[in-house]
């Protein structure tokens, strides 16, 4: 029978997406080991429920999400016990973006929490405005022997495994980033 549940505790992005199958397969071994750990449909974060493994009485009968607040909760779970399960699992995470999270909804249907998409959640935690700006995600001089660096150095810049500030840009439904990256390079002469 379907009721109205909650969920809480910690969500934070990923460093490597998890695929369909993979999530599959890890939620599959995480159910088994009541971590409490699961990942949103888009593969990009992964959250803990302390809620997951208490009984339904103590889950039922609220509504809506939220992002945000304390890093305890009643049940004495911490950040770091977050942080423990994902080490455990050999699940790398980027430390800014993790964020304590409660989340209510009706379990006939899907959860909020695995629906978030990256850009909505990362939409959620930037500061107004922010991704309406331009961002410098990289600035670095060569010379005639180090240029041949820049072309990994500008793919690290615009990946947020390498630079966290590339999480910020939105992507389309393809993973692609949304908005044009402006490219010059200037050559200028040695000074005498």
């Amino acid at each position: 029978m379907s009721s109205t549940v909650k969920q809480y505790g910690f969500i934070a992005v990923l460093v490597a997406t998890v695929t369909s199958e993979e999530r599959e397969e890890l939620l599959e071994q995480l159910w088994a080991e009541k971590t409490g750990l699961g990942f949103t449909y888009d593969g990009r974060m992964v959250y803990v429920d302390f809620m997951s493994n208490k009984p339904y009485r103590e889950r039922e009968n609220f509504y809506g999400l939220t992002l945000g607040g304390d890093d305890t909760y009643a049940e004495g779970e911490t950040i770091d016990d977050f942080r423990e399960l994902l080490k455990a699992h050999n699940l790398e995470i980027h430390e800014h973006t993790i964020r304590a999270y409660s989340c209510i909804y009706y379990n006939g249907g899907d959860s909020y929490l695995d629906d978030i998409t990256h850009e909505e959640f990362m939409s959620k935690i930037t500061p107004a405005g922010e991704t309406n700006t331009a961002l410098q995600l990289h600035d670095k001089s060569y010379d005639g022997e180090t240029i041949v660096d820049m072309f990994r150095d500008v793919s690290e810049a615009i990946d947020g495994s390498y630079n966290p500030a590339a999480l910020a840009i939105p992507q389309d439904e393809h993973g692609f980033a949304k908005g044009t990256f402006k490219v010059t390079i200037l050559w200028e002469p040695e000074e005498a």
